[in-house]
């Protein structure tokens, strides 16, 4: 007589937290920091931006999420937010997640050093299954902060990919998908450095810009997004 197979688990779907995975808040996994994947479930959080404006099977997928859909400030929503990277093969069971949504996650969260990155973030890949299903709604209200603010330290450690607001800023766009840098208005040149804060298409619509004339410095009454590195 043949031998049994192993068992294969089914892949989680978030319709209830499993005994054996530990609830956690967004704040409490900044808090423990942990260096190597921990199974995690998060309830409620709201999503924020999700890459390419919507999460398709065979493409890596990152989705943000934080505790609240507002914050009183920008120390208020410190420390109260992270990003999902769901691997390529993964991304299917994120598909209709969209920004206003309240969500249960289940994913593993670590301090992501890959390739010289360091970055706490909640990772779904195969071997770290994972899953959000929608359990709400609400709307994402921005904080306000300045481009001073929106440092490597902050986002590594401090703050975290905060949903803000910058008021008063300037930009030269160039082709539609491809980023471009920032600086104050009013300021009589671009900037340059390695400290430049630049605005990112990634998480709109066919990740391009609309609405914008290449090569015309813009000065922008406000602008609205989530604070994230992209090495």
């Amino acid at each position: 007589s043949g031998g049994t197979g192993g068992m294969v688990e089914p892949w989680p779907t978030c319709e209830a937290k499993p005994a054996d995975v530990p609830e956690k808040t967004l704040h409490a996994i900044w808090l423990e920091n942990p260096a190597a994947p921990e199974e995690v479930w998060v309830s409620g959080a709201y999503v924020t931006a999700v890459s390419k404006d919507g999460c398709s099977a065979g493409t890596a997928c990152q989705i943000f999420v934080q505790e609240a859909p507002a914050f009183a400030d920008l120390a208020a929503a410190a420390q109260r937010s992270l990003k999902i990277f769901a691997s390529a093969n993964t991304a299917v069971h994120f598909e209709g997640i969209a920004v206003g949504d309240r969500v249960d996650v289940q994913a593993h969260a670590w301090r992501y050093d890959v390739d010289g990155q360091n970055e706490l973030l909640l990772q779904v890949n195969l071997q770290l299954p994972g899953c959000a299903r929608k359990v709400g709604s609400g709307v994402p209200v921005p904080v306000t902060a300045t481009l001073e603010d929106l440092t490597y330290q902050a986002y590594e450690y401090d703050l975290g990919p905060v949903f803000v607001k910058l008021d008063g800023v300037s930009g030269k766009p160039h082709l539609p998908a491809e980023t471009f840098g920032l600086w104050t208005t009013g300021q009589p040149i671009e900037p340059g450095g390695d400290g430049i804060v630049s605005l990112s298409p990634f998480f709109v619509a066919g990740s391009a810009f609309s609405g914008l004339t290449a090569e015309k410095i813009h000065d922008f009454t406000s602008l609205t997004g989530v604070f994230g590195v992209f090495l």
